[in-house]
């Protein structure tokens, strides 16, 4: 179903609720649930008078519970711990579990606080699908986005140390 043909009020209700329900400890003292949708219009044109319009969507959904870090005040804990991107409409809501999210996602944030240091040295390391894309994006993404080398980001996120004589030729990454 198209996001637009979903009822305004639909919309705020449902973030409403799970915004309420991801408040689920007194741990957890800043929290979200959030849809973004966004999407081409795309216009094709023939030499032969024909014409073809579409539309598209891409949802992409965030829940971010972020509990208190007062059990161990050395740990700035903070999670963003679910989150989904599909292109896709309304239907999308329930083909990712966002309904039923808020429970354990709360719970996870929650078990952060309380969970050992990560141990340091050479180990394998498993992550979820969207950790590891979260991962690349952020150690690897943003250094190599045009702005920042540019110098256009400086002001927001900072800069990078790539610069545009590196494009194409450094190489950015391990052997493995």
């Amino acid at each position: 179903m198209p996001w637009t043909s979903v009822p305004l009020k639909e919309k705020f209700d449902l973030l409403h609720a799970q915004s309420r329900a991801l408040k689920a400890d007194d741990a957890i003292v800043d929290w979200e649930a959030s849809v973004q949708c966004a999407g081409p219009r795309d216009s094709v044109l023939t030499a032969g008078g024909g014409r073809v319009f579409q539309r598209s969507s891409a949802s992409i959904l965030i829940f971010g519970p972020r509990p208190r870090a007062a059990r161990q005040p050395s740990r700035g804990a903070s999670a963003t711990c679910a989150s989904a991107a599909a292109w896709a409409g309304w239907e999308v809501l329930d083909d990712v579990g966002f309904r039923n999210a808020p429970a354990w996602v709360a719970a996870d944030a929650v078990a952060l606080l309380d969970a050992p240091n990560c141990p340091s040295g050479r180990m394998d390391l498993l992550l979820a699908p969207d950790q590891l894309f979260l991962q690349i994006h952020e150690s690897m993404g943003h250094a190599l986005e045009l702005d920042r080398i540019l110098g256009d980001e400086r002001n927001f996120a900072g800069t990078s140390f790539v610069t545009l004589d590196m494009i194409g030729k450094y190489r950015y990454g391990s052997d493995s």
